[in-house]
């Protein structure tokens, strides 16, 4: 078994320190055993951003405003973007489950799929979110 976390926040550095302007979850990644993987986690965290997002905006009716959702696996990028529209020829894929999901989720959203070189942080000291908006990375790397 495994985790997803996700964040959804402005893009000012300045809100994503403050806790009132930032929503946040996370989750156990669903699935067989056999189809864990770090990809799953990601798509996983993506599709529950995605729900999130979309019931806010149908709460508050509030029209199509543009979000950004950032991945550093290029490959669910590319499944998010590409909508299946014949789901039987395509239901082998890997995360099929969990693209349905995100899909349904997203379609009535302004989504642009951004990949975003991961582990940015690598040769960085860091102990918490902070010192990481303090460092040199861009704010989608943190």
């Amino acid at each position: 078994m495994g985790w997803h976390a996700w964040i959804l926040t402005t893009d000012s550095n300045k809100t994503f320190l403050d806790p009132t302007l930032v929503i946040s979850g996370t989750g156990n990644i669903f699935g067989h055993p056999c189809d864990m993987s770090s990809a799953r986690a990601e798509l996983q965290g993506h599709t529950a951003m995605a729900i999130v997002a979309q019931h806010l905006q149908t709460l508050h009716n509030i029209p199509r405003v543009p979000f950004s959702f950032y991945y550093d696996n290029q490959g669910i990028v590319q499944g998010c973007t590409t909508v299946c529209s014949r789901w039987l020829h395509h239901h082998r894929k890997a995360n099929m489950d969990l693209y349905l999901e995100y899909w349904k989720a997203s379609k009535h959203l302004n989504i642009q799929n951004l990949w975003v070189k991961g582990h940015q942080d690598e040769n960085i000291e860091w102990q918490t979110s902070e010192d990481l908006h303090h460092s040199e990375l861009p704010l989608e790397a943190n």
